[in-house]
């Protein structure tokens, strides 16, 4: 007999626990932070589907090799207003979260900043990285690309 029943879970201490899990795969803290809030305000906003729901799918990624837990990120200015990413194989969460501290560096000096990124993973919900751009007193549009699948 299953019990369907709801549990709630401090999302405080839920967040520690998924930073804990991501050191664990050698990830430096300041990036298993990143990820972990990424997942987590997936969760708390109703998308499940990329909150920790894929926790253990991210963690069998970077134990297989197909997610490099220590990515050097670079940005090559290509434009005045506009970048490249490189996200050396770095999660997407982190990749994405650097990539939109740079468009706002861009925007606050060109009017508006757009950046690219390569060489990444999967980055969970977008509405993260346009809420942090909001948050910062910026408009924030995200894209991303998808597979057949979609």
């Amino acid at each position: 007999m299953s019990d369907n029943s709801q549990r709630f879970v401090d999302s405080d201490a839920l967040q520690q626990f998924v930073v804990d899990v991501f050191e664990a795969t050698g990830m430096e803290r300041d990036h298993a932070t990143v990820f972990a809030e990424n997942l987590v305000d997936a969760n708390l906003r109703g998308q499940e589907s990329h909150g920790l729901i894929r926790l253990s799918h991210y963690v069998e990624r970077i134990q297989s090799g197909g997610t490099n837990v220590t990515p050097e990120v670079t940005t090559e200015q290509v434009a005045p207003a506009v970048a490249r990413a490189d996200g050396d194989g770095g999660p997407g969460q982190v990749v994405s979260t650097l990539a939109v501290e740079q468009a706002m560096a861009l925007a606050a000096d060109q009017g508006v900043g757009v950046v690219g990124v390569t060489n990444s993973n999967h980055f969970g919900t977008v509405s993260y990285y346009t809420n942090q751009a909001a948050a910062s007193g910026y408009v924030g549009i995200g894209m991303t690309h998808g597979g057949p699948i979609l």
